[in-house]
């Protein structure tokens, strides 16, 4: 028996457990289903099942992508170093599918497994990514949540330049180098050391831009030498428009909205994660968008300390199920945050 768990983009709100035995029986709870690809997790029990094989006494897996892996199975291996807690610790399921639910880029046509491996690869011992399929290695310790948060949103990042930048897409590549002050190829290069490889720099860039909350604990990037994302005007914009969602992108800083509760069957309250620095008493507005980036609703709200999002639309009907974006904008700058209507 094993058990795959499938989520709509962007990650969050459709599960379906699939269980195979002599018949095929599916389970589904839904939370909404918002249009856009699908997320598959594999879990430890199932990688071990269903993707591995035993030759000369050691473990495989052979990915769907065609690479073909040794398991380290054993904690003493002269291959790990750090021997932790003395075993292995695969990652949280649960805590990975919250970190994907956490992650605030929209994605469309896009297809990503995600196996959760039991062990770790035997000259690839950490986490990584291929151009459809995360592959999560154990800790020789439990992760914290903060940290599954961080590499599940880091790994995202590079599928997402595989599937919208490719390498073979050099003015893409230019604009993004060049947007990002990383033109120097004797410094910046695939060979260079993992905080200066520009595969690396763009999967940080994507964590910290649209990871979670918990996904971002360090408040820092690898490399300590680059700017901020955020603070490089329009490396946001560049980001957005990858995946066609341009509609809500503005050349304007961008900080994050926490909003709850989330999900939430009518209001939304609105509170600022990072101190806000328009003067008092500016007019605020806020708009919402869909995963499309349509706006579907524009309105002026207060800039005192409680705000809020009634969940109705521009047309006065109650917001459907689904996915939303709020944008709180002031004259120099917005915030953005997620947030899931269930009722």
């Amino acid at each position: 028996m094993r058990t795959v768990r499938r989520y709509s983009l962007p990650f969050q709100f459709r599960s379906t457990a699939v269980v195979l035995s002599t018949a095929l029986v599916t389970a589904t709870s839904t939370f909404s289903a918002p249009a856009g690809a699908t997320v598959t997790i594999h879990d430890s029990e199932d990688v071990l099942a269903q993707w591995t094989f035993t030759s000369g006494g050691n473990l495989f897996m052979r990915s769907p992508e065609g690479d073909l892996w040794e398991f380290v199975t054993d904690i003493e291996d002269q291959a790990i170093h750090n021997k932790g807690e003395g075993k292995f610790f695969p990652l949280s399921e649960d805590v990975v599918k919250t970190a994907l639910q956490a992650v605030s880029y929209p994605v469309s046509n896009l297809d990503v497994e995600i196996f959760i491996l039991p062990f770790p690869r035997r000259g690839l011992l950490p986490s990584n990514a291929g151009h459809s399929a995360i592959y999560l290695s154990p800790g020789v310790a439990l992760l914290t949540e903060s940290q599954t948060h961080s590499v599940v949103a880091h790994e995202l990042g590079h599928v997402l330049h595989h599937h919208y930048l490719p390498d073979s897409d050099q003015e893409g590549w230019a604009e993004y180098r060049d947007l990002r002050g990383i033109v120097d190829e004797s410094v910046y290069h695939g060979d260079a050391m993992h905080a200066y490889r520009p595969h690396e720099i763009f999967a940080e860039d994507f964590r910290f831009l649209f990871g979670g909350a918990a996904a971002n604990y360090s408040g820092s990037i690898e490399n300590h030498d680059l700017a901020l994302p955020n603070e490089i005007a329009g490396l946001p914009t560049f980001f957005r428009k990858l995946s066609g969602f341009a509609a809500v992108v503005q050349d304007v800083p961008m900080r994050r909205l926490h909003l709850f509760p989330n999900p939430a069957s009518d209001r939304v309250n609105i509170e600022f994660v990072e101190n806000a620095s328009f003067g008092a008493g500016e007019p605020l507005t806020l708009r919402v968008f869909d995963l499309q980036g349509r706006i579907l609703s524009t309105e002026s709200i207060g800039a005192g300390p409680t705000l809020s999002w009634g969940g109705r639309l521009d047309d006065g009907v109650q917001a459907p199920p689904g996915v939303y974006f709020l944008e709180v904008r002031a004259s120099r700058e917005r915030w953005m945050g997620k947030v899931l209507i269930a009722r």
